[in-house]
């Protein structure tokens, strides 16, 4: 029986659903303090020379100065280490020690969790993650918080939460209920800021910004393992239990032949369940669909953070600025559920990239003020406006990602794209060192590129989430494919 058709037996997206939906997002709700933390506790608040007060320069002094002091707004790993002059770049390192762990644990964390399952991921990287951070308040040296940095990224990676609303939620609001889900990260952003606002020593940012993922792992534990995993696995039993309990708490009876997911046991030899990376590019339709979306991935994530640095401040309070610059995420993500659901994924997405060029080549054309002041209102216009198209691709790109990959597979190949999308983040600050001609013409070129690839890629909507690699490479590609499992009120103008 086709899994979404068992989702309708037990309940659409009934009540205990929709509780399952509301605790994984909270692992989106807190994830913020874990990636940027360092927007706070990675900046100076000022410093002066203490035996030199006076000097305009502290940092030109002959002899050097040895002996620094600091405004009191607050504490940063700035003024415990002493990261100015000189030694001023070091501060960038902690965040690039993020990322490097970031690309590690992408590919690391998304084969463990279709290993040992999605639950077991989640709880224990969080687990962890919780520990390493309150750790991270109590390192006596720059190199052991680097270190923490470091494991923080890597179990920062955690897919897990991401799966587990694709695989366990009806294809009628699996686009919805994913892209929604991006929201929570953006009020994380708000939240963090909120936070960083009333604790100004970084030690206790560290630990008291901890705390609520402390009761959001409490909750991890009543979470069901993906039944879609379990079936995957051969565990056809356990699946089937956890659909009927889903069942029994949503207040609807129904027989165990309703759940049944006896077709599911072809797929649960031990050759489809033990694939890998290396599997996926031995398949011919699979390897050309990681090939697009591995490229797609990059370009997402350079344009976003490029276009995202090269915001003009909303000028002022930093923690009005950090707060503003997560919320004002949101309306992008609407519109993206929006039309993803209406139009498709397919569609959705290249009309977001298409965007994202266009705007991008129209602030080059567009003459800027002739003034210091910057750029001209069109080009601020034009900025914002392919922030917000290359935010609502990045929104639908999780969930068209998922749809394309496997099931045996899906948590390694959303790991390994979003591992090779990091590669665009580091390229994004480098390229706006060579002004804003080339890195808009960069993000606009790519983008085009990006749009058009997305052309060939099948659209998923509606359609049944392919469970093994002979699903995908059994389908038959002409305008689109189309999956051997379709529904059954599925019209032939449908598969047309």
């Amino acid at each position: 029986m086709d899994f979404d058709k068992i989702l309708e037996n037990v309940g659409t997206f009934g009540r205990i659903q929709k509780v399952h939906y509301m605790i994984i997002c909270l692992a989106h709700l807190f994830a913020a303090q874990y990636v940027l933390s360092l927007t706070f506790i990675g900046i100076s608040p000022g410093y002066k020379c203490k035996d030199r007060p006076d000097a305009e320069d502290p940092c030109a002094l002959d002899p050097p100065c040895e002996q620094f002091v600091y405004g009191d707004q607050f504490t940063s790993i700035i003024t415990e280490w002493d990261l100015v002059c000189e030694k001023e770049k070091y501060a960038g390192y902690a965040q690039s020690v993020v990322f490097s762990g970031f690309l590690i644990g992408n590919i690391v964390i998304g084969t463990i969790c279709d290993m040992y399952g999605r639950k077991k991921t989640l709880v224990i990287g969080s687990a962890l993650i919780v520990a390493v951070q309150i750790i991270s308040a109590f390192t006596t040296s720059f190199r052991q918080f680097l270190v923490s940095r470091f494991i923080t990224g890597f179990l920062t990676a955690n897919v897990a939460a991401a799966v587990l609303i694709l695989e366990m939620t009806h294809k009628s609001v699996r686009a919805i209920l994913s892209n929604l889900s991006s929201n929570f990260f953006a009020f994380s952003i708000a939240i963090l800021a909120l936070t960083a606002y009333f604790i100004r020593d970084w030690r206790h940012l560290m630990i008291f910004s901890n705390v609520p993922m402390i009761f959001a792992l409490i909750l991890f534990w009543f979470l069901p393992e993906s039944p879609r995993w379990l079936a995957s696995k051969g565990r056809i039993t356990e699946a089937e239990d956890v659909l009927l309990d889903i069942a029994h708490k949503n207040g609807i009876s129904i027989p165990r032949s309703m759940v049944s997911m006896a077709e599911e046991k072809p797929t649960s030899n031990k050759g489809e369940t033990t694939k890998n990376l290396m599997d996926a590019f031995k398949a011919h339709e699979l390897r050309r669909r990681l090939l697009i979306l591995m490229y797609v991935w990059p370009v997402t994530c350079m344009t976003y953070y490029g276009l995202t640095y090269q915001s003009s401040s909303l000028g002022g309070n930093k923690y009005i600025d950090v707060a503003a610059s997560g919320l004002i995420e949101i309306p992008g993500l609407l519109i993206a559920t929006y039309i993803c659901e209406k139009f498709g994924r397919k569609k959705t997405s290249v009309a977001c990239y298409l965007l994202g060029a266009v705007t991008c080549f129209g602030f080059i054309l567009v003459p800027g003020n002739t003034g210091h002041d910057g750029e001209s209102h069109v080009q601020i216009a034009l900025a914002l406006t392919g922030k917000m198209g290359i935010a609502a691709a990045f929104c639908v790109l999780y969930t068209y990602t998922g749809e394309l990959m496997p099931t045996v597979l899906r948590s390694t190949g959303i790991g390994a794209c979003s591992m090779v999308a990091r590669v665009g983040g580091i390229i994004a600050p480098l390229l706006i060192t060579l002004g804003d001609g080339v890195s808009y013409g960069t993000y606009g070129i790519t983008c085009l590129i990006a749009g058009v690839m997305v052309m060939s890629l099948p659209e998923t909507k509606d359609k049944p989430i392919p469970e093994t690699i002979d699903d995908i490479e059994s389908s038959k590609v002409t305008q689109d494919v189309k999956y051997t499992r379709v529904d059954d009120n599925e019209t032939d103008e449908d598969k047309l």
